[in-house]
């Protein structure tokens, strides 16, 4: 049987997860993957537009956060659970979701929105509750 979430809970666990989830992804999926899909698709489709579309905004947007989400299935196997497919629809469903949200906080305020949702969504995961 896999091991509970929240049985293996520690403040180590939760500090780790606050930075690398507020920090470390908002870099490599938002400013890294995310700005330069919507650099790509701006320079192809809109070279002389000031500003990129609302469409080149979503797609960047929708790209990362598939990515954001498939990058997570590795930790879930990694719990020892069976990784069924409702247990990956699951996962990459609602990481597709928060990562639609994060994105769109980052392309509207880059500096602080999707950092800060991040680490508010973190601080409410079942993690930071003992059973």
């Amino acid at each position: 049987m896999p091991p509970s979430i929240i049985e293996g809970w520690s403040a180590t666990s939760l500090l780790v997860g606050l930075l690398y989830g507020g920090v470390v992804e908002e870099i490599v999926f938002r400013w890294g993957l995310m700005s330069l899909v919507v650099l790509a698709l701006w320079r192809i489709l809109a070279r002389r537009a000031v500003t990129p579309s609302t469409g080149v905004l979503l797609t960047g947007v929708s790209f990362a956060a598939l990515i954001f989400a498939a990058s997570h299935l590795p930790a879930v196997a990694a719990t020892g659970a069976e990784l069924l497919p409702s247990v990956a629809l699951r996962t990459l469903l609602l990481n597709t979701l928060l990562g639609l949200l994060y994105g769109w906080f980052f392309a509207r305020s880059p500096r602080q929105a999707s950092g800060q949702s991040i680490t508010i969504g973190w601080s409410g995961s079942p993690r930071t509750f003992r059973g």
